[in-house]
């Protein structure tokens, strides 16, 4: 589609979505998908985070998640 000699980009539809984790953290440094993940069974207190924001705070994807 051209418009006065530019070259006019339709609209693209934009979906962003958050991914959300659990930690726990007072149990070490790794962020699980799963709320009933087997690395966090012994943990009391579970946390709801974003993915980014696990990761920027030095959290690892558990290893019975891989």
């Amino acid at each position: 589609m051209f418009l006065r000699g530019y070259f006019v980009i339709p609209p693209q539809e934009v979906s962003a979505r958050t991914t959300y984790v659990w930690i726990a953290p007072n149990h070490g440094k790794r962020y699980h998908y799963s709320k009933t993940c087997r690395g966090l069974s012994n943990a009391g207190y579970k946390r709801h985070v974003t993915s980014a924001w696990s990761r920027s705070h030095g959290y690892r994807l558990c290893g019975w998640e891989r």
